[in-house]
């Protein structure tokens, strides 16, 4: 069904009380940083994401009150207008706001604040043709102000954010048990190669090693023993013959926060793969790009590797951004158990792992499904307004 008749246009500034903008407290200012109020940028959003739980940084008092930004109200739709434009979130905490965001506050008696956040979505490839400049492509909040929305009635976009926002409420509950399922996974890691207690005998004779006392049977190895470390490349970007095909490039942008990267941004085609340094990595490759050699588990290996984060990242070396070198991985020494307990192991934690990525996959199609529905929801293709749909106290 089309768009019904008592939907009204309005340039976009006639429904919002006000536009919020903010700032970067100074970098050179220890004093700023690492206080207790979150500051939201562009690093903290993500493609197909909507909600924002937690900032990468945090700022103090003072930093917010010496800098242009300002501390926006959880609830409030929040949107890129440079860096990563056209993205949208809203936080579920107050935060601060970095000078490439915007906070949109709307009249509430016009304008619903989680359907403008759908709404905003459903404008967002509109917003990007509207980007202007050379490095960084961007919008004025002259332009942001004057977007053209057609609205339905108060109720309607509410029951049209209910719809929208259950979709993300199973992703989000999804996303939760991955996590715990991430957990346990570590943890059984923790327990059997790290702390020592695993199945077997109650009294494990340890003996001495370079890395201190360990299980009788036990061996310090190098890492490169235990797994193979493997180069990529990049194809030439001015060549589009090797870009867009249908071989998912990863690079660090595409680093998930669960175990598992189920898409990348870019992708490349077998050309593109003949003439870089890449080879394509298959299914459960893990990258750092590190690889288990015959015989090891992928889930083992990986899983070690978690356990050594920290350890890499004070090792990491660099003028312009710390990166980890080849020899990094030569030097580091790890303790291999037998080859017995590696494989019951694996046998223990791969259901985990499964289910991890059964869990990946159900969020995969429920993003889909909610992509699909938003156009319609938000064009009046779909009409919602004699659907039952509980509204709270708009119903009232």
């Amino acid at each position: 069904m089309s768009r019904t008749n008592n939907w009204q246009e309005f340039k976009i500034k006639d429904v919002l009380q006000k536009i919020i903008g903010g700032g970067t407290p100074s970098k050179s200012k220890p004093e700023y940083w690492n206080g207790s109020i979150s500051w939201a940028s562009v690093k903290d959003m993500a493609d197909g994401v909507y909600k924002l739980n937690s900032t990468v940084d945090k700022i103090t008092e003072l930093g917010l009150k010496k800098s242009s930004s300002n501390l926006i109200e959880k609830g409030n739709v929040i949107i890129s207008t440079r860096m990563g434009l056209g993205r949208c979130f809203i936080p579920s905490i107050d935060v601060a706001i970095n000078q490439d965001l915007k906070a949109l506050i709307p009249q509430e008696k016009l304008l619903d604040k989680k359907y403008l956040l759908w709404l905003m979505v459903f404008l967002s490839e509109r917003i990007k043709l509207l980007g202007t400049g050379t490095t960084v492509k961007g919008i004025t909040v002259d332009t942001l102000k004057n977007l053209d929305v057609h609205l339905p009635h108060l109720l309607t976009q509410h029951k049209i954010s209910s719809i929208l926002s259950a979709y993300d409420d199973l992703i989000e509950n999804n996303t939760r048990r991955i996590k715990i399922l991430e957990s346990m996974a570590q943890t059984l890691y923790q327990e059997w190669f790290v702390k020592f207690r695993f199945p077997g005998p109650e009294q494990v004779k340890m003996v001495e090693s370079d890395l201190g006392l360990i299980p009788e049977g036990w061996e310090v190895i190098g890492f490169t023993d235990i797994a193979d470390i493997l180069n990529g490349g990049t194809p030439k970007t001015k060549i589009e013959e090797y870009w867009n095909g249908n071989i998912p490039f990863f690079t660090p942008k595409d680093s998930p926060d669960s175990f598992y990267v189920t898409h990348t941004g870019k992708s490349i085609t077998e050309l593109g793969l003949k003439k870089c340094n890449s080879k394509l990595y298959s299914r459960n490759t893990i990258f750092i790009t590190a690889r288990g050699k015959e015989n090891i588990s992928q889930y083992f290996v990986f899983l070690m590797l978690r356990s050594y984060v920290e350890h890499l990242r004070k090792t990491a070396t660099g003028a312009t951004f710390n990166s980890i070198v080849m020899d990094t991985f030569k030097r580091l020494q790890i303790i291999e158990p037998p080859v017995a307990l590696i494989d019951e192991f694996s046998n223990l934690v791969s259901p985990i792992f499964e289910q991890m990525l059964n869990l990946i996959n159900k969020n995969i199609n429920l993003r889909k499904t909610r992509d699909l529905l938003l156009p319609k929801l938000i064009s009046g293709q779909i009409d919602v307004e004699n659907l039952d749909i509980d509204t709270g106290e708009l119903a009232a």
